[in-house]
């Protein structure tokens, strides 16, 4: 607001004595802010969570509310996408579909009332759900993960 203050001041000053130069400056002001604004997306990422509790508490929801749309898990070693394709499609889980990729390097998780969807590639699994917290996709995917772990066909994602 600052800026956008400041620049308004700066228009002002220059255009003196110039009313159609200050109109068409305004127009494209104008312009910009209702549609170039509009498209800016402001990215916040809170990194090496040693301990999932702190998701739960209720400072951090108060703090951040919906903003975190994505969850990122790193592999410590790469995860070989295709075979555990492979073992998925020997061995489904009633209620949960796959949509591999093409070839076979990365494919997302479809599971019923779940909030989001679960991306695994070959680096990472990502949990992306716009219309949650973070902590509604980390329970939703822990107790998806725990549900299903024991049996020898889910592929042990996380360390």
């Amino acid at each position: 607001l600052t800026v956008a203050k400041s620049l308004l001041e700066q228009v002002a000053l220059v255009c003196q004595g110039r009313d159609a130069l200050y109109h068409r400056i305004l127009r494209c002001i104008d312009s910009y802010v209702q549609n170039d604004l509009t498209q800016f997306q402001k990215r916040r990422e809170i990194s090496q969570v040693r301990d999932l509790k702190l998701l739960r508490r209720s400072e951090f929801s108060d703090l951040f509310g919906n903003s975190f749309d994505t969850l990122i898990f790193p592999f410590q070693s790469k995860c070989n996408v295709a075979e555990w394709i492979d073992q998925f499609e020997d061995n489904p889980i009633p209620n949960i579909k796959i949509r591999p990729a093409l070839d076979s390097s990365s494919c997302d998780m479809i599971v019923p009332n779940m909030l989001g969807t679960i991306h695994l590639n070959a680096d990472r699994l990502m949990i992306s759900g716009s219309s949650a917290t973070a902590f509604a996709l980390l329970e939703q995917f822990l107790q998806l993960y725990f549900q299903f772990s024991h049996q020898s066909s889910w592929p042990r994602l996380l360390n």
